[in-house]
C-alpha cells in the first residue's frame, strides 16, 4: 500500500515538473515563431524548430540570407539529440526567418501573412491543364491531348489547430465555421454570395477574435 502511495506521489511531482516547463500562449499576429527549420506541423504547434546552430552547412550562419540559401539545397543536415540527421528540403513543413513564418507549398515557400486560429497566405504553384483533343485545319486526333503547365497565384487558409489547408473561398470558410462556430456560420451564410466573397477576410479575422487558439510551448531547459 505504501508503495502504491509513493508511486502516485512521484507521478504527481513528475507531472508538475513537466508542467512548469510548459507555457501557454495565444497565437495571433503579435506572436513570433522561433527562427529555424520546421520539419513538421507538430514542431510549428510547439514553436520548436531545428535551430540555426543545429544545422550542418557551409553557409555562413551570420549571412542575412542564410535560410534563403539553405532552402535552395536539396538536403538539409542537422544534429538532433547528438545524432546527425538529413532531410530532403522538399519534405520540410517550412521555416521561420526573423520571426516571419514560411510554409512549403508546391515548389516554393510562401509567407504566412495572417496568424491566428486561421492563418492566411498566398502561394505560387505550378498547375497542369490538359487541352482539348489535338485539332488543326489539316488533322484531328480525338485521343491526343497535350498538357499545358503554368504558374498561378493562389490564396489559402491554414487552420493552425490542425494544420489543414483550404482554398481561400467562401465555401471553405463556411465549412470551417460550421464545425467550429455555428453562430458565426449562420451569420456568414445568410449573406449574399457576393458579400460572402467580399467579406471573407473580415469573417476570418472575426472568427479568430471569437476563437483564440492557445499553443503549448515547452520552455527551454536551463
Amino acid at each position: 500500500m505504501r508503495l502504491i502511495i509513493l508511486t502516485y506521489i512521484l507521478l504527481f511531482f513528475t507531472q508538475a515538473s513537466v508542467a512548469q516547463n510548459d507555457t501557454t500562449v495565444i497565437l495571433d499576429n503579435n506572436f513570433e515563431f522561433k527562427d529555424g527549420i520546421y520539419l513538421n506541423f507538430d514542431q510549428v504547434k510547439h514553436n520548436s524548430p531545428i535551430t540555426r546552430s543545429q544545422i550542418i552547412t557551409n553557409i555562413d550562419r551570420e549571412d542575412i540570407d542564410f535560410y534563403e540559401k539553405l532552402i535552395k539545397q536539396e538536403y538539409i543536415r542537422f544534429i538532433d539529440s547528438g545524432i546527425t540527421k538529413s532531410v530532403e528540403t522538399r519534405q520540410i513543413w517550412g521555416f521561420c526567418d526573423e520571426g516571419t513564418l514560411y510554409i512549403h507549398r508546391g515548389d516554393d515557400f510562401a509567407k504566412i501573412i495572417n496568424k491566428g486560429h486561421l492563418g492566411y497566405f498566398i502561394a505560387t504553384q505550378r498547375v497542369t491543364y490538359y487541352n482539348d483533343p489535338y485539332y488543326t485545319t489539316y488533322y484531328y486526333d480525338p485521343y491526343m491531348v497535350y498538357p499545358r503547365t503554368s504558374q498561378e497565384t493562389r490564396h489559402y487558409i491554414i487552420d493552425f489547430s490542425t494544420g489543414k489547408i483550404y482554398d481561400f473561398v467562401p465555401q471553405s470558410l463556411a465549412e470551417i465555421l460550421k464545425n467550429k462556430d455555428p453562430e458565426l456560420y449562420k451569420e456568414y451564410t445568410q449573406l449574399s454570395r457576393r458579400k460572402q466573397k467580399k467579406l471573407i477576410f473580415y469573417y476570418l479575422r472575426k472568427f479568430n477574435s471569437r476563437n483564440p487558439l492557445r499553443l503549448t510551448i515547452k520552455k527551454p531547459d536551463l
